[in-house]
């Protein structure tokens, strides 16, 4: 085969491939998922190419279908490949979407299909779900206990920093020492032992 035509079938190939590699880019990028191994990414690109070569397939056919009533164009490869990476790009942004708010899994939870949720461990799920309702008992390796509110927390237990406002160190007694003076404090998520959750109640005027 000549080396012209092998070039061409390859780079028809990775156009290909491109928009399902575009949406896994996406969806990692914007979700706290472990980053997976080689041979998954590429098993995920495969998938989200399924996804975008079919929409862009039904893309097409209402395009063509409209074209006989309203003059758009032709429909070229050049048009062909925009309206992939534009369907990948809302494929990433929807599927991160999804599972940065566990939609899809809470629905098969009550439908009975899966016991599992969408976020990438229980420490995420947790932290998501509750991040804005309840404060939270830092317990220190050193044995030290942290009250303070949470801005952002690290996405899983060995890595990444604590971002704590409203922060105290409470003694045995619970009675609580305020850090004065101190808008935000990181705490490094290696240096924790345990985590409390308190739900805290607004107090209501009148």
């Amino acid at each position: 085969m000549p080396e012209h035509v092998l070039s061409r079938d390859i780079l028809a190939v990775l156009w290909f491939l491109l928009p399902g590699f575009v949406a896994a880019w996406v969806f990692a990028g914007l979700t706290a998922y472990p980053k997976l191994s080689e041979f998954e990414r590429v098993v995920e690109a495969l998938i989200f190419t399924a996804f975008a070569q079919t929409a862009t397939f039904v893309v097409r056919g209402l395009l063509i279908g409209i074209g006989h009533l309203w003059s758009l164009g032709p429909w070229s490869d050049d048009v062909g490949r925009a309206w992939s990476i534009s369907i990948a790009l809302i494929l990433g942004l929807a599927f991160a979407r999804a599972a940065s708010r566990d939609s899809v899994h809470r629905r098969l939870r009550e439908w009975g299909f899966t016991p599992l949720t969408g976020f990438p461990s229980e420490w995420f799920g947790v932290f998501r779900e509750r991040i804005g309702t309840h404060a939270v008992v830092l317990h220190m390796s050193n044995e030290r206990r942290l009250y303070a509110r949470v801005d952002e927390f690290p996405n899983n237990a060995q890595s990444g920093h604590f971002s704590l406002y409203d922060a105290a160190w409470l003694d045995r007694a619970n009675n609580q020492t305020a850090l004065t003076g101190v808008a935000r404090i990181l705490v490094p998520a290696a240096d924790v032992s345990l985590v409390e959750f308190l739900e805290i109640k607004e107090e209501r005027n009148g």
